[in-house]
């Protein structure tokens, strides 16, 4: 190939990749936005489970606990993946 078909095909390639990136933008965002709703709700409910707002109080208390506790600890486990997925795609 000659020396202007390789900057034509370099130029198309760096403005689709521009294009694609500011396209993804929203959706990375969204992405975002998400996993952390999630993660603080996963949080959330498991501090009302443990304090018996959404189990009913015939629910042994232990129960309640346990359930609470893996819910907590399965919020810190998506804040935490949600934040290292983040780190990756910003160090690409």
């Amino acid at each position: 190939m000659d020396q202007h078909s390789l900057y034509v095909q370099n130029k198309n390639e760096s403005v689709a990749s521009e294009v694609s990136s500011r396209s993804d933008a929203p959706l990375e965002k969204l992405k975002k936005f998400l996993s952390y709703l999630i993660s603080t709700v996963f949080f959330l409910v498991g501090v009302c489970v443990i304090f018996g707002m959404f189990i009913p109080g015939y629910a042994p208390k232990q129960f309640r606990i346990t359930l609470g506790v893996v819910l907590i600890l399965w919020a810190i486990y998506r804040f935490v993946l949600a934040r290292t997925k983040i780190r990756e795609d910003q160090d690409d």
